[in-house]
């Protein structure tokens, strides 16, 4: 991502890139557009119980890890 950025602020001849936090709104700000905002929190939605699903699965086989998210 970081060389996309990179590539796009060379691109336009700005002096400064955006931050990736700046990036990952505006993306996420298209993909809320496309998608349409029903669908994009159905889409979030998922995402976010594919990773508690993950987070379980961790501290089943290592319950002595210490997770950050």
């Amino acid at each position: 991502m970081t060389e996309a950025i990179e590539l796009a602020r060379a691109e336009t001849g700005e002096s400064a890139a955006p931050s990736i936090a700046t990036v990952r709104r505006h993306l996420e700000a298209l993909r809320q557009a496309s998608l349409g905002l029903s669908q994009w929190a159905a889409a979030r939605l998922n995402r976010l119980e594919a990773l508690e699903e993950l987070l379980q699965t961790i501290a089943y086989v290592a319950p002595e890890c210490t997770i950050y998210v």
